[in-house]
């Protein structure tokens, strides 16, 4: 079978993995999923508010409710802003780490964003023929073991901020695709650090 592998393992990988297990089987995954669940909540009731805010999966109404359960991930459009834009200043104004993208999962966000087979099978021919095309997608917050409400008010100011058009720096697109700021009278450290 060593023939067939691909590379060298990842023996620390496989160390590091064995660490975390024994982990969270220390802290308990009744804890883990309890932390969730209050924090996702939480998330809902700041989010709920945000003007153009776009939640995907289950409804606000339906998981505050109880009768329907969802995991800490969230993925949202805020209206009049791109992805993109959305990510870029969620990272450099708020220090808050996001995706942004279709997340490795293209079709069901078409699915999820409403875009139909033709519209996909024309930006993916002007991709082939090197044409620029505006692909769709959105932005991906996830709650984890080290989240905390402070984290969750901070990206709910970012979000909040954003959609009133408080946008301090102006950004460019990189040729990725992406969006850096090219100048800004913002001051980073005045809304401090988070990754969510």
């Amino acid at each position: 079978p060593e023939l067939e592998e691909a590379g060298s393992p990842n023996v620390i990988g496989v160390v590091a993995m064995a660490a975390a297990l024994e982990e969270l089987m220390r802290f308990g995954m009744d804890r883990v999923a309890a932390h969730e669940r209050e924090l996702t909540n939480y998330a809902i009731r700041r989010l709920q508010d945000i003007p153009g805010l776009s939640l995907y999966g289950p409804s606000w109404q339906d998981v505050l409710a109880g009768t329907e359960d969802r995991l800490g991930v969230f993925s949202f459009n805020l209206k009049g802003h791109s992805y993109v834009e959305v990510a870029s200043v969620l990272a450099n104004e708020w220090g808050v780490g996001v995706r942004s993208g279709c997340f490795c999962a293209h079709l069901y966000v078409a699915h999820l964003l409403g875009i139909s087979e033709e519209d996909s099978t024309e930006a993916r021919e002007r991709l082939i023929a090197g044409l620029p095309v505006e692909l769709p997608g959105m932005v991906r917050a996830s709650i984890g073991l080290a989240t905390s409400r402070d984290d969750i008010d901070r990206l709910a100011s970012g979000l909040l901020a954003i959609a009133r058009g408080d946008i301090r720096a102006t950004y460019s697109k990189t040729a990725s695709g992406d969006m850096e700021p090219i100048s800004s009278a913002h001051e980073f450290e005045a809304h401090g650090l988070s990754f969510l």
